[in-house]
């Protein structure tokens, strides 16, 4: 008792990691009531954020006002069991009071909280067992963060953990329940771009697409749309086709969905989808930037140095658009996370210093990679020899030339 608030706040953040760690350093619940007592700002909050004893937590949340830091770190605790009807009281009663009050402050502190128990989850997204008394509009709050959630990440392949896919599948079929308004479609399009497909099914996810079009006689929300499609990317409602496709997209097949009408069905094999040169040619042909806005965001286009060097040459043609700086940027973030994918090669091609019959010609997009590598230092000097040799395979002396001058410009300052 005689510690300083900094102290035991630290004590507090031990405690608890060592529970976690089943190395528990215990803090019974009337030492914590006494540490109450104090009346300690920083104590409280530590008590709120790191107590493992029900009573304490909830009295602290239960009287601190909303939206308070108190209120928030109670619902960023990770130590309490079956949460948060332990924090709050059992679901739904006290617990749906609360949500249709909450803020969005204690909403995202209660999402990115990884303890929240599935059937909780499931269980208002699905509005049963009680959870009848949310209406559309406070579920659509509480969805537009469901995102930040743990439980929306990776699918468990183990099907015998049911309750975790469950709150997947209770959020794709979303879709099929809400209404098809425009700000549902905003909301369910940007959740539906965060979540996983991979073990995660529902039933014939493209019949329930069809809900989601904007009206035609809405000539406001067709103009968004169309504004939209001149930017590379999709309205909101094809945003929603676009995830429920994407689920089909286990069941249906590659050329069907390419060969669709429906633009958004297309952005779906875009996005997720191996394709090949050809396909990718042909979807550009098609759909121009929303091509490249899918594409270069789909990771397995970036395994094979064929498809990298297609993407590529893409973007360096489409000069009215963003392709280059969001093409470099996600090339950067691949590199760093899979860097045998690109293991000797530059420019899409293998790097080899005899390959004087590469097929490739060097292309615009070369140089410019290489130009941008360089001033950005991607690159070192005893890598650049090797470069410069393999693009000479490709290139006419003048270029070789330029090249040259290039390295020195650079190198120079």
């Amino acid at each position: 008792m005689a510690m300083s608030p900094e102290a035991v706040a630290e004590f507090m953040r031990r405690a608890a990691q060592s529970k976690r760690e089943a190395r528990p350093h215990y803090v019974d619940e009337d030492t914590e009531k006494a540490l109450r007592t104090r009346g300690d700002t920083l104590i409280d909050l530590s008590l709120a954020r790191y107590s493992w004893h029900r009573a304490v937590v909830s009295e602290l949340f239960q009287s601190s006002a909303p939206d308070s830091p108190i209120r928030l770190a109670c619902l960023a605790n990770r130590s309490l069991p079956e949460f948060p009807s332990c924090l709050i009281g059992e679901e739904p009663g006290p617990m749906a009071e609360w949500l249709l009050s909450a803020s969005s402050n204690e909403l995202r502190a209660l999402l990115e909280n990884p303890t929240l128990t599935n059937p909780f989850l499931y269980g208002l997204l699905e509005r049963k067992q009680g959870w009848e008394s949310i209406d559309d509009d406070h579920l659509r709050h509480f969805v537009s963060f469901l995102d930040l959630s743990p439980q929306m990440r990776m699918p468990s392949p183990d099907f015998s953990l049911v309750n975790e896919n469950k709150v997947l599948e209770a959020a794709w079929k979303l879709a099929e329940t809400v209404p098809a308004t425009e700000a549902w479609a905003f909301t369910l399009g940007h959740l539906f771009e965060q979540l996983e497909t991979d073990y995660v099914s529902i039933e014939k996810p493209l019949v329930i697409a069809a809900r989601w079009h904007v009206a035609p006689d809405d000539a406001e929300a067709n103009e968004r749309q169309a504004m939209a499609h001149r930017n590379g990317s999709l309205g909101n409602w094809e945003r929603v086709r676009k995830g429920l496709a994407r689920l089909a997209l286990r069941v249906e097949s590659l050329d069907s969905m390419l060969a669709s009408d429906d633009i958004a069905f297309r952005a779906a094999a875009y996005s997720m989808e191996r394709l090949n040169a050809k396909q990718l040619r042909a979807g550009y042909k098609k759909d121009g930037e929303l091509l490249l806005v899918e594409a270069i965001g789909n990771m397995r286009l970036w395994q094979t140095r064929v498809t990298r060097r297609t993407l590529r040459d893409f973007v360096w043609d489409d000069q009215t658009s963003n392709a280059i700086d969001r093409y470099h940027r996600k090339e950067q973030e691949v590199r760093k996370k899979h860097p045998k994918w690109f293991d000797y090669e530059f420019g899409g091609q293998a790097m080899d210093d005899g390959n004087a019959d590469n097929p490739f010609p060097a292309t615009k997009a070369d140089i410019f990679t290489l130009s941008s590598q360089l001033n950005h230092n991607a690159i070192g000097l005893n890598d650049i020899v090797p470069v410069l040799r393999a693009l000479g395979n490709r290139t006419s002396w003048i270029w070789c030339f330029s090249l040259g001058a290039l390295v020195a410009s650079v190198l120079h300052f």
